[in-house]
């Protein structure tokens, strides 16, 4: 009912639905105002919590794919860096937080390259709880709810998957659905 609490999992939950609603292009005033309610009743009920940054994570992700994109900076704009971003350019000179590199990174996208050899199973990550949308376990290329999406933690540090409907050269991952890095799915390829 609508006086029920609402609980961590049904909120994380809510975050994903509402990121896939925004990221596959209802990016309007009443998607605002949902995001916006929704986020403000999650922190009326205490829900945030640095221990357990999934609910954080889903949630800064919807606010950043409903943004408008601004382009890049032109001379009478204003620049600036965040100090606290810092920590999220990587050497390589990805520089984006989408692509950012931590320690694990490349061993994680190697075992889901390794799991194409023996192609797509009849279950290829652990069934999410209940009706869930999140996991934490993603080492295959391949996954088996479109728009699940997948937080794998070592450590400190989290890395990232959306579940999507198409092939990912990056993880040779040719028989959708593939596991993407980042919050979101691709845009899709011209017909």
């Amino acid at each position: 009912t609508a006086e029920a609490p609402v609980t961590m999992n049904t909120a994380v939950n809510q975050a994903v639905v509402i990121n896939g609603v925004i990221d596959a292009g209802l990016k309007d005033q009443a998607s605002m105002n949902v995001l916006e309610d929704m986020i403000q009743n999650y922190a009326n009920a205490g829900l945030f919590d640095v221990s357990d940054p999934s609910l954080i994570s889903a949630s800064l992700y919807a606010i950043g794919n409903i943004l408008p994109a601004s382009g890049p900076p032109t001379a009478a704009s204003a620049t600036g860096q965040s100090l606290g971003m810092a920590k999220y350019q990587s050497y390589r000179g990805r520089g984006t937080y989408e692509y950012t590199s931590i320690e694990h990174e490349d061993e994680l996208l190697a075992n889901q390259v390794l799991s194409t050899f023996y192609g797509r199973q009849p279950q290829n990550h652990p069934k999410p709880f209940n009706d869930e949308r999140v996991i934490d376990s993603c080492e295959s290329a391949y996954c088996d709810m479109i728009w699940l999406m997948c937080i794998h933690r070592q450590g400190k540090d989290s890395l990232k998957f959306m579940c999507c409907d198409w092939p990912n050269p990056k993880t040779q991952c040719e028989n959708p659905p593939c596991w993407f890095h980042g919050p979101r799915c691709p845009v899709a390829p011209a017909t």
